[in-house]
């Protein structure tokens, strides 16, 4: 088997099910939401998607004081406090469904103890990235991990009002955070090389999983990296897809463009993963990395 020392991972779809996770929180607040404002749900879905598009992303930590519908029905009720029920459900929900696929935590720890660089990339926001390394307990594992920066946020509000705890609660403790450039988005080979370039690593020292053919196998393949397909990821064809697609920051150019990609898409994974991330290790041996 080929020998590695650097494990690349995918963190979305990957290493959890950030769908699964997605879906059950939104799905809770925007239920709760359609619930105590009156609002169609056809209606508030469509104003929702307005928002996302205009911040560009699916993830907008200020997206219910965004919504003029909600803002009329709460009369002369702060927003925040008349939907606060919908946003303790989109808590609740979040909490109950973020864990990671089983079996990661075990193949990872064993990586880090054999001294194996262990690097996630996701396009995620900054925040979003660092809230579910911390609960899942990948902060103590990776090594590093790349993400976009946060999304902008309205005229004079600070993220730090919007926060119940201390930075330590949200803040890594082990992984080093770094950005991906803004604007940048997968599939670019150019960033994979600059993670590379940054561990002062080869390609040759790599491997490469994610659950993307168009994203993340094609991109690893250009780069020169080993690639897995991790194919238990993919979730095109779920409810839960569906509803992404109704309020997603993509507009309908973009998810026709995708699912061309998808159906044309030729790229021949080096290494497939049918069911878990440990398979892996029926394909790869990984040594320890030259820090």
């Amino acid at each position: 088997m080929p020998v590695r020392s650097v494990l690349i991972a995918d963190v979305d779809n990957t290493l959890f099910d950030w769908l699964a996770v997605w879906h059950a929180s939104f799905s809770a607040m925007f239920n709760k939401l359609v619930e105590l404002s009156g609002i169609p749900e056809d209606v508030l879905a469509a104003e929702i998607r307005t928002v996302h598009q205009r911040v560009g992303t699916s993830e907008y930590s200020y997206l219910i004081s965004e919504l003029p519908l909600l803002r009329i029905r709460s009369g002369s009720t702060p927003v925040l406090d008349f939907y606060e029920p919908a946003i303790s459900a989109f808590r609740e929900a979040r909490r109950a469904a973020l864990q990671l696929y089983e079996g990661v935590f075990e193949y990872l720890i064993d990586l880090k103890k054999n001294g194996t660089l262990i690097i996630g990339y996701t396009e995620s926001l900054w925040y979003y990235t660092q809230y579910r390394l911390k609960r899942t307990g990948l902060d103590k594992i990776m090594d590093k991990v790349y993400s976009p920066p946060d999304h902008d946020f309205p005229d004079g509000v600070d993220i730090g009002s919007l926060r119940f705890y201390s930075d330590s609660h949200y803040n890594l403790d082990v992984t080093q955070h770094l950005t991906t450039p803004p604007g940048e988005l997968k599939p670019n080979p150019d960033i994979l090389r600059k993670i590379l370039s940054d561990a002062h690593a080869s390609p040759e020292q790599a491997v490469y999983v994610g659950d993307s053919p168009v994203k993340d196998i094609w991109m690893a393949q250009q780069a020169g990296v080993l690639d897995a397909h991790a194919l238990y990821g993919e979730a095109r064809h779920t409810e839960a897809y569906t509803l992404l697609k109704k309020v997603s920051h993509w507009n309908d150019a973009d998810i026709e463009r995708e699912g061309r990609e998808v159906l044309s898409c030729s790229v021949n994974p080096t290494i497939t993963l049918p069911s878990r991330l440990d398979q892996l290790s029926n394909f790869v041996t990984f040594e320890r990395f030259p820090r």
